[in-house]
């Protein structure tokens, strides 16, 4: 079929591929500065991490690797203290194998809580299953519920399978909290902290920001925002809460993520299976009530994947947890010895996929500190740069997610949606709706393509009704 080896085409040669680390060849592979001359940045010094989660422990370890193979003198003090973070927690293929390729690690298999093969599109109308071209990993971000988050065990690797002179580079306060980030003249930074209720200081060559979304409400990132003119990402309203769906009289969702487009009003809801019996509940554009969520498992649409009675009940933690989801990037996120990395940016592929946005931020940091400085002329250049491929896209993802929204407006749109989503059902993986709906989840394609597909699939869809409306009309012969 015509459709289908297009569609494939498409997946096959547009879809965003895992960066591969280039084969080391010595310090002669790096760039010219501008005297024309071959070199590294410098040989000694020390940087400070602020931050436990994904972004400041693949920094850390890249780093760490990078001055190893320079035999450069990089010590690295890691300060922090874990947190519950999102339990959201779902990486694509794209994420894992960027994992591997750039920081020789696989997902621990006991962070993986089950295996995510096949989408629900689900809108007030009904809904349909999309087939995914590569299984997500479901998982939590840090430890609960008796299992092991991704982030805690990341931290716990980031010495795993490096030289054992790279240890001695290492040093993690935690916990710790830091309070203060202060210039200072000949060495460029100086970071006060709280431990065991005593304060503490420590200098500082360049100082690197890992702390999450949530530290923008905090007193010290505030500060340093203000102190260093930078402009935090927008953002959006968002939560998740987790459910125990032991109880329920049925449940279809196992190894599954569902969508759920338009059910609560200017929302959308995403539900992803855990372990049986255990899901996550995550809304974009609002913070959901309790009396929303049991609107949702009401609702006949949702009903037919899941009965659930007495779903405020069931939740895992008792509560739902307010979140923030950047739909616009940072602006003067770096500068002279400091550098923001991770969702802080605001860089990386809007409303999907924050894994895979913290391992290439945090990669292409490392980079420029070791092979061209630590000066904001070096972060706009080798670092900034690298970032904004993302940006123009992520306005196509917006303008996409504020039209559907807008377009609820007229219920006619949701009924042909999901009907052509349903026609397509019989092509099996390869319709165009489908490819759209299996990009979203897999963070594979850019939006730009995301809304050609949908736009051809609705087309197509109409033409064919069209055709068929007119041949039996005038009983033509199909």
């Amino acid at each position: 079929m015509l459709q289908s080896h297009i569609i494939k085409i498409i997946e096959e040669k547009f879809s965003r591929k895992p960066p591969l680390t280039p084969p080391y060849q010595g310090r002669g592979i790096h760039l010219k500065d501008g005297s024309g001359d071959l070199k590294l940045a410098q040989d000694d010094i020390k940087i400070v991490v602020i931050g436990t989660g994904i972004a400041a422990s693949v920094f850390t370890r890249h780093i760490l690797t990078l001055a190893s193979k320079e035999n450069m003198n990089v010590k690295i003090i890691q300060i922090g203290h874990s947190s519950c973070n999102y339990c959201g927690g779902l990486m694509t293929n794209l994420a894992s194998t960027t994992l591997k390729n750039l920081l020789n690690l696989d997902i621990p298999i006991d962070v993986e809580l089950s295996k995510i093969n096949r989408c629900i599109f689900i809108n007030s109308y009904g809904g349909f299953e999309v087939a995914l071209n590569a299984p997500l990993i479901s998982m939590l971000r840090t430890s609960k519920f008796g299992e092991q988050g991704f982030d805690d065990s990341l931290r716990k690797k980031i010495l795993e399978g490096l030289d054992k002179e790279a240890h001695k580079y290492l040093s993690i306060i935690d916990p710790a909290t830091v309070t203060k980030i202060e210039p200072l003249g000949s060495k460029r930074n100086k970071v006060y902290y709280t431990i065991k209720k005593a304060d503490k200081e420590i200098d500082a060559d360049v100082v690197v920001i890992a702390t999450g979304l949530r530290s923008l409400e905090n007193t010290m990132m505030q500060k340093f925002s203000k102190d260093r003119g930078c402009i935090p990402p927008t953002m959006m309203d968002s939560c998740v809460t987790e459910i125990d769906t032991s109880k329920a009289i049925y449940d279809n969702l196992e190894h599954k993520t569902v969508i759920i487009d338009g059910v609560i009003k200017d929302c959308v809801v995403g539900i992803v299976s855990k372990r049986k019996g255990w899901i996550t509940v995550t809304a974009l554009n609002k913070v959901l009530t309790l009396e929303d969520l049991e609107h949702l498992f009401k609702h006949p649409s949702v009903k037919k994947y899941i009965d659930l009675p007495s779903v405020n009940k069931n939740l895992r933690c008792g509560i739902i947890c307010e979140a923030k989801v950047f739909t616009a990037a940072a602006k003067n996120f770096y500068g002279d010895g400091w550098v923001i990395i991770g969702d802080l940016t605001g860089y990386g592929r809007i409303l999907k996929d924050g894994y895979f946005a913290a391992l290439m931020g945090a990669y292409y940091a490392a980079n420029t500190i070791i092979h061209h400085g630590i000066s904001k002329k070096a972060f706009e250049k080798h670092y900034h740069n690298k970032l904004k491929h993302f940006e123009f896209d992520n306005r196509i993802g917006m303008l996409l997610f504020d039209s559907n929204r807008r377009l609820k407006i007229l219920p006619l749109s949701s009924k042909l949606f999901l009907q052509a989503g349903i026609f397509e059902e019989k092509s099996g993986y390869a319709g165009f709706i489908h490819a759209g709906i299996r990009a979203i989840i897999t963070g594979e394609l850019s939006y730009k393509i995301i809304t050609s597909f949908f736009i051809f699939g609705w087309l197509k869809y109409l033409l064919t009704k069209s055709i068929n409306f007119w041949r039996k009309g005038f009983n033509v012969e199909k």
